[in-house]
């Protein structure tokens, strides 16, 4: 039978003496674990920290520091004025930009000659994913055309060879007004998926006719004639996301219009893309790189990182969203950059999320041996294993 602990007088012990100790291990161990769990939490946390705090640099000299920052300075002050002194500049301040011109100019204007009629067009409302364009055609004919009234003295015809939507013959008859002919133009050379290195050609061709005069004899009865009438035109432009430059060549008939297009990204779009795709980039290989840091170099992961990994997880859409011009998805832009980050971060991120899962494992697989008894235990006064028994 076990002996029982007692006091001088064969009272209980007080205290915790009574207390059943943990079989194998002592609570002097015990103690000595969780000091020493405690110590390495801290020392785990300070290594996090720490280079958050200082990144490992040292305090550069004053006289080192001092021309970088009145650079900064200087760039923070000037910066936007030169910006504002360059857009002011360079963007016109009218609502179109002028694409071409044909014929004299008087006044800031084209010179219409009496027996000749001024066409303005107007390129706008580009459907680049059906690759269409409309045209607006203002016909002002020259003064033998119009009477005081500003009424048509004969019957005119507009016709937009160049119209994909059927509507290639507009008819304005003696004694009324022209007014605006909208024409559908077919894009080609490129598609919007090429964004943003797509270049658009557009053809136009235009042919105004006017009846001749009675008096001048006609071939057949009741049956009018019609002649080709000169142009003067103006070409322009109200394209927000493109720019448009255009030349004109004679055709094979006379006093037709003839005139192609090419529609381009302004520079400041394509290099605006061009550095988001490097930026994108270059948070993909910082994500991996912080990967590769603690899954093959066996650093610890810090504690910052996963709300990093997080925002440049949401970060990269909305980049991709505020392009302009909203390109599709799968455009070059999306191949050549979006795509690739976006698998990268992923795959990132779920790599180190696989580690602390396993590493979580390891440590309660750790947790549990350290808790089994061991092969020898610590003698147990309590139980009178301390060595044999003496006879009663």
């Amino acid at each position: 039978m076990a002996n029982t602990p007692t006091t001088g007088d064969g009272t209980d012990p007080p205290g915790d003496a009574t207390r059943p100790v943990r079989r194998g291990v002592s609570s002097a161990r015990w103690t000595r674990r969780g000091r020493d769990g405690a110590l390495a939490g801290r020392n785990r946390i300070r290594r996090q920290v720490e280079p958050i705090t200082n990144l490992g640099l040292r305090r550069w000299p004053d006289k080192q520091t001092r021309p970088i920052r009145n650079l900064l300075i200087l760039v923070v002050l000037l910066g936007p004025l030169l910006g504002l002194a360059i857009a002011v500049t360079s963007i016109p301040a009218g609502p179109t930009d002028q694409v071409l011109s044909s014929g004299p100019t008087e006044d800031g204007g084209v010179k219409i000659g009496r027996n000749e009629v001024g066409a303005s067009v107007t390129l706008l409302n580009p459907d680049l994913a059906r690759g269409e364009l409309t045209a607006r055609v203002v016909i002002q004919p020259g003064s033998d055309l119009i009477a005081g009234d500003l009424t048509l003295t004969r019957t005119i015809r507009v016709n937009v060879l160049s119209d994909v939507a059927g509507r290639i013959q507009t008819v304005f008859d003696a004694g009324s007004r022209v007014e605006p002919v909208t024409a559908t133009l077919q894009l080609s050379g490129s598609r919007l998926t090429r964004y943003p290195v797509d270049n658009y050609l557009v053809n136009f061709k235009l042919l105004v006719q006017r009846e001749i005069d009675p008096g001048e004899g006609q071939a057949i009865p009741d049956q009018p004639e019609f002649e080709n009438v000169p142009i003067v035109a103006t070409v322009q432009s109200s394209l927000s996301d493109l720019r448009a430059s255009g030349t004109t060549h004679p055709g094979n008939e006379s006093n037709v219009l003839n005139a192609d297009f090419d529609l381009q990204r302004p520079r400041s779009v394509v290099v605006f893309a061009v550095a988001l795709m490097g930026l994108a980039w270059l948070l993909a290989l910082g994500c991996v790189a912080l990967a590769w840091g603690v899954l093959v170099q066996a650093r610890e992961i810090p504690v910052w990182s996963w709300g990093f990994y997080a925002g440049v997880l949401f970060a990269l859409p909305q980049l991709r969203n505020g392009l302009p011009g909203s390109p599709p998805f799968g455009s070059i832009i999306d191949w050549a950059a979006y795509y690739w980050a976006l698998g990268l971060v992923g795959v990132s991120l779920l790599a180190l999320i696989l580690a602390g899962n396993v590493a979580i494992r390891s440590v309660r697989t750790d947790s549990d041996a350290e808790l089994e008894p061991d092969s020898d235990p610590d003698p147990d006064p309590d139980r009178g294993d301390s060595g044999p028994q003496s006879p009663a």
